[in-house]
């Protein structure tokens, strides 16, 4: 479970990539995978692989509610890139660095901590010079808005508030029924980026949090506060409170 939850947002950080122009003639390949590297390398090819991974059974800022604990993923990637040695590499560290600034905007889920690329090596067996970009990803829960991924969730609180009305008899205060009704808060911090659709909107029909083993799903939802904080890294931490007139878990 956890391996393949990783291996998707791996996946679509690289699909990220692979619509940069400076990209189109790197092969992507995973490590292991049906699609073997060759050897010798005879073009530029970068193999994908998940290096170390480990998750906890709490969210990164708390847990969602008293009940309901959610899970945190934690993996180092590496990407090598490899050139030929017959051509000494040449373009190698301008697809390396294309690959770095290029996973800022690849990485739309905001949920790598820490890149870097590695000094150039060689590889006898493959004939190649090659250099490893490597980055740090640590993601929650995944919140959909109307089906669509926003995100990492780092910290979530859900609270049900309840209100009550009491009906009495004509000409009496004396109570003879009591209607309960209910609206459930939800409270999230999260990476966002400049297009995040709660700068824009103030109502949806439904927000969702994809767990681990299940998901919630809140309906007819309103936006009540939004703020934000620019952090030193230039990624901006938001803290959303919404309003949602039912809640499932499924």
């Amino acid at each position: 479970m956890i391996l393949n939850r990783i291996e998707k947002q791996v996946d679509r950080i690289i699909a990220g990539l692979k619509v940069n122009e400076a990209l189109k003639n790197v092969r992507f390949i995973r490590e292991y995978g049906s699609d073997e590297a060759p050897s010798p390398v005879n073009g530029m090819i970068a193999v994908v692989s998940v290096r170390d991974m480990s998750t906890e059974k709490s969210y990164i800022g708390g847990y969602l509610s008293p009940s309901i604990k959610g899970e945190s993923y934690n993996a180092g990637v590496e990407i090598r890139v490899y050139a030929p040695a017959t051509e000494n590499g040449s373009g190698l560290s301008e697809v390396v660095s294309e690959i770095l600034l290029g996973l800022k905007t690849a990485d739309a889920e905001k949920t790598i901590t820490h890149s870097e690329a590695a000094s150039i090596e060689f590889d006898p067996d493959m004939n190649a010079i090659y250099r490893t970009v490597s980055f740090n990803m640590e993601f929650c829960a995944m919140l959909k808005c109307e089906g669509k991924i926003l995100g990492g969730v780092e910290k979530a609180t859900c609270t049900r508030k309840n209100s009550f009305t009491e009906i009495k008899e004509f000409f009496n205060d004396k109570p003879v029924e009591r209607i309960v009704s209910n609206e459930w808060e939800l409270t999230f911090v999260m990476k966002i980026t400049d297009k995040t659709p709660f700068l824009e909107r103030d109502s949806f029909k439904s927000l969702e949090l994809d767990l681990a083993k299940k998901k919630i799903i809140y309906t007819d939802c309103k936006v009540l506060e939004f703020s934000s904080v620019t952090q030193g890294s230039g990624s901006i931490l938001a803290t959303v409170k919404i309003s949602a007139y039912e809640r499932k878990i499924i």
